[in-house]
C-alpha cells in the first residue's frame, strides 16, 4: 500500500479517500505528509441533523405521518451523539416492537423503548427479592433527590428499578448538547451521582455493592 501511494503523480487523475473510527492506530508511515496527510474529521450530527435524519427514517416505517416531525424533534433530543447508523436502528427496534404488540402503528411509546434499549442495554431476566427492590429504589431516589434541588444538574427524565444491561437501575437524564462544561457543573453532576450512595447510608446504614460503579 505504501509503495502505492507514493506512486501517484500530479497526471494520475486519481483521489484516495480511506475511513476509519479508530485514526490513532494508523501506522505513522501512512499518515505522514505525502501519503494520507489531509484529515477530514466528520462529527456525529447534531441536533438539526438528527431531527433530518429521523425525519428519514420514521418516513419509511408505519407511523401516523402528522406524528412525524413532532417524533423527530422529541427523539433527536434524548439521542445526542447518535449517528445515522443508531437512528436506523433506533426506527427498526420500534418497528419490531409495534409488531410484537400487534400494533397498527409505531408510536412514540415504541420509539422511546427502542432508545432505551441502544442507551441502557437490554432488559435483564433476572427479578430482584424484595430486599434488593427496596435497596435499589433508594438508591435511584437518592440520584433523583439530590439532583433535582442542584441547579447545574440535567433534567431528570425517568426513574427505573428495571434490571438492564449492567445496571439493576438507572436515573435517566435529559441529554445536553454542551461541550464545554463549568466546574460548578461538574461538581452538582458528582453529587448527583454520589446521591445513590448516600441515599443508602442514611436510610438503609449500610452501603451495598450497586453503589461501587458511581464510584
Amino acid at each position: 500500500l505504501l509503495c502505492e501511494l507514493d506512486g501517484f503523480n500530479t497526471d494520475t487523475n486519481v483521489i484516495l479517500l480511506c475511513g476509519t473510527n479508530q485514526f490513532h492506530k494508523l501506522d505513522n508511515a501512512l499518515t505522514r505528509s505525502g501519503r494520507l496527510d489531509r484529515k477530514i474529521f466528520l462529527a456525529p450530527p447534531d441536533l438539526n441533523g438528527r431531527i433530518e435524519l429521523f425525519r428519514l427514517y420514521l418516513s419509511k416505517i408505519k407511523i401516523e405521518q402528522e406524528f412525524c416531525h413532532e417524533y423527530s424533534k422529541r427523539l433527536a433530543g434524548l439521542t445526542p451523539g447518535s449517528n445515522g447508523a443508531d437512528v436506523a436502528n433506533i426506527c427498526n427496534e420500534a418497528a419490531i416492537m409495534a409488531t410484537k404488540t400487534n400494533s397498527s402503528f409505531v408510536n412514540l411509546h415504541h420509539l422511546e423503548q427502542a432508545i432505551d434499549r441502544l442507551v441502557l442495554g437490554n432488559r435483564l431476566s433476572k427479578k430482584l427479592n424484595e430486599k434488593e427492590k427496596r435497596i435499589v429504589s433508594i438508591h435511584e431516589c437518592g440520584h433523583a433527590v439530590v439532583s433535582w434541588f442542584l441547579k447545574n444538574t440535567l433534567p431528570l427524565l425517568k426513574i427505573s428499578i428495571v434490571p438492564r444491561g449492567n445496571a439493576l437501575g438507572v436515573n435517566q437524564f435529559l441529554p445536553s448538547e454542551d461541550h464545554l462544561y463549568s466546574q460548578d457543573q461538574l461538581l452538582d453532576m458528582m453529587a448527583a451521582v454520589l446521591g445513590g450512595r448516600a441515599a443508602e447510608e442514611l436510610i438503609v446504614g449500610s452501603i451495598s455493592t450497586g453503589a461501587s460503579d458511581d464510584l
